[in-house]
């Protein structure tokens, strides 16, 4: 779905992200966790091969307690092959996967505190540095915020001290769903924005793809649920692209994937190679696949606004 339209300025932008939060250490090390681990693990193998082949970069947002069970099984060469090539961006999860701040509707997860977010950060650093030797830049917090951190400026400042130079953090809609729109109540586009201390945010759109893992457990078809999938995203791009016709600059559009979560609806990587494949005509503007790094890099050399205040 990478398409090119000559005398356009406007473009897509889709940032690729991989969650990779299970399994981890926390949940064990018996036979079923080892197969779910080795399971994942191959389904990585796959995206990655695909996306490679398609030109596009795209990020693995590693969970530290992913990364502790690899080491314990002894698979961490076959994860430092998934990350080996340079379009590949390895980037932090957390550790525990305990999110930043309160989560509605999600009493069975208390937030870290500041002390515990950087302890963290190290904590993951450390072990990302075993599999991957390019640093990791980037955070993807666990589960996500209506509205990123805003108002949360010692979160920010500890984030930028720890060398963060971009933070994906408004992953929800304003009910606290993980399903936050494209564009927001407002009309206005929900784009990347730096906080008051400069830290870049790269919000997301779209479904968290484990709300499809969640039709194709229930689905007795799960050719149905990649069928929905498929179409979820590939509305998502064109919606992204309609916005773009006639703006002087991108549209980015920030994806929440799952290895763990494909690992059920779609274990072939389907959908993925149907959107970044050539084919379904040409588009108004041009769509560019990406990691959240590159991503960044390229917003920071547009115009990026502050987060709007509260009214």
């Amino acid at each position: 779905m990478r398409r090119r339209s000559a005398g356009v300025v406007s473009e897509v932008v889709v940032l690729v992200g991989f969650d990779c939060d299970c399994p981890r250490i926390q949940y064990g090390v018996s036979g079923g966790q080892e197969h779910l681990h080795h399971t994942v693990l191959g389904v990585m193998e796959r995206i990655t091969d695909l996306l490679l082949r398609a030109g596009a970069g795209h990020t693995y947002f590693l969970n530290g307690g992913f990364l502790e069970l690899a080491r314990h099984l002894g698979t961490e060469a076959r994860l430092a092959a998934v990350l080996d090539a340079d379009p590949v961006e390895a980037g932090d999860h957390g550790y525990s996967h305990r999110p930043y701040v309160p989560v509605a509707g999600r009493p069975d997860y208390r937030p870290l505190d500041v002390t515990e977010i950087e302890l963290e950060l190290q904590l993951t650093r450390r072990l990302l540095e075993r599999v991957c030797p390019r640093p990791a830049v980037g955070v993807r917090t666990p589960l996500g915020h209506p509205g990123g951190l805003r108002e949360h400026d010692t979160i920010t400042e500890s984030l930028k001290r720890q060398g963060v130079r971009y933070v994906s953090s408004d992953l929800r809609d304003p009910d606290s769903r993980p399903h936050a729109a494209l564009v927001d109540g407002s009309g206005a586009a929900r784009q990347p924005y730096r906080y008051r201390n400069g830290l870049l945010e790269m919000p997301s759109h779209g479904h968290h793809d484990s709300h499809f893992e969640r039709a194709a457990r229930a689905a007795p078809d799960r050719a149905d649920v990649r069928r929905q999938a498929y179409e979820h995203y590939r509305r998502l791009i064109e919606d992204a692209a309609t916005l773009a016709v006639g703006r002087d600059h991108p549209v980015y559009v920030g994806l929440v994937l799952h290895p763990s979560s494909i690992a059920w609806y779609d274990p072939d990587c389907r959908v993925l190679d149907r959107l970044v494949g050539v084919g379904g005509g040409d588009g108004p503007v041009p769509v560019t696949f990406m990691s959240y790094r590159a991503g960044a890099e390229h917003s920071a050399r547009r115009r990026t606004t502050p987060h709007p205040t509260r009214p």
